[in-house]
């Protein structure tokens, strides 16, 4: 079953990159956030749960990315 953690993540990365490229900072945040609630309500006891601990914080730091880039955080001010 190492397979299905490595599967998930590509999945969701692959929609986040175009989420952030595209400058889609909510489609970005639900991505992150379904992300890591199916880490921690399926993956809690797998043994690669490290691994998936360390993309999820890759995941948000993507997202606060994709939020701050090219000052479009300034509409929402």
């Amino acid at each position: 079953m190492f397979w299905l953690p490595i599967l998930l993540v590509l999945i969701f990365v692959t929609i986040q990159a175009y989420a952030g490229e595209k400058g889609m900072a909510l489609v970005s945040l639900i991505t992150v956030l379904i992300h890591s609630v199916i880490v921690m309500v399926v993956f809690l006891e797998h043994d690669l749960l490290w691994m998936l601990i360390f993309l999820t914080l890759q995941m948000w730091a993507l997202f606060v990315v994709t939020f701050f880039q090219r000052n479009r955080w300034r509409k929402f001010e």
